[in-house]
C-alpha cells in the first residue's frame, strides 16, 4: 500500500445529512492521507463541556449554529492538513459554506434518507425525528446545499471499510505521494 501525505496543508470538510457516517468514516481515512482528524460536534462539546444534545436543549439551534461557525473558524486557522466531520446542518449556514469553500474542498458523503432512518444512533441527534414527514422535509431542504459541494460521494448500501476505502481513493489524488 502507497502512503500519501498531503501538504500544503490540505483540508477536506466532510458534510452530508446526519448518520451518513462523516465522523466514522473521517476517523478512518484521515490517518491513511496523514491529515489530523477533527469532528465539529466533539470539538464543540469539549468546548462547552456539554452534550450537543444539552447545547440544544439549554441553549437552542440558534445557539448551536453559532457555537458551530465558531468552531470551524478556531478549526481552520490550525496550519496542518485536517479531514474535518462537520454537523448535518453545518453547510446549510451561509457563514460556514463560505469558512469550508474559502478554506479547502468539501466532500458530500450521500446515503438515502431511507437507508439512513435504519441506523442506529439517532437519540444523539437533537434535529431527529420519528416523524417520516419531518425527517423528509428536513433531508430535502439540506439536499439543495449539500449539492453545492466540490466532491460527491455516494455511499448507498456501502459497509463503513468499503465507504472508508471509497473516500481514501477519492481524496488521495489530491494528495502527494512521499
Amino acid at each position: 500500500m502507497q502512503t500519501y501525505s498531503c501538504s500544503d496543508p490540505k483540508r477536506f470538510f466532510l458534510i452530508g445529512f446526519m448518520g451518513v457516517g462523516k465522523t466514522s468514516i473521517g476517523r478512518i481515512v484521515a490517518p491513511r492521507l496523514s491529515l489530523a482528524f477533527v469532528d465539529i460536534d466533539n470539538f464543540i462539546e469539549r468546548q462547552a463541556n456539554l452534550s450537543i444534545v444539552k447545547i440544544f436543549s439549554q441553549f437552542g439551534e440558534t445557539e448551536f449554529r453559532r457555537r458551530e461557525e465558531n468552531a470551524l473558524r478556531e478549526v481552520v486557522a490550525r496550519n496542518e492538513g485536517l479531514l474535518i466531520a462537520t454537523g448535518g446542518g453545518a453547510f446549510i449556514n451561509k457563514n460556514c459554506e463560505q469558512i469550508m469553500s474559502n478554506a479547502g474542498t468539501t466532500v458530500w458523503l450521500d446515503v438515502p434518507l431511507e437507508e439512513l432512518s435504519t441506523r442506529p444512533s439517532t437519540e444523539t441527534r437533537p434535529l431527529w425525528s420519528d416523524d417520516v414527514k419531518v425527517q423528509r422535509t428536513l433531508f430535502q431542504k439540506r439536499l439543495t446545499h449539500y449539492q453545492k459541494a466540490d466532491l460527491h460521494l455516494e455511499l448507498s448500501g456501502t459497509a463503513l471499510e468499503e465507504a472508508a476505502e471509497r473516500l481514501y481513493q477519492l481524496l488521495a489524488p489530491f494528495c502527494d505521494i512521499r
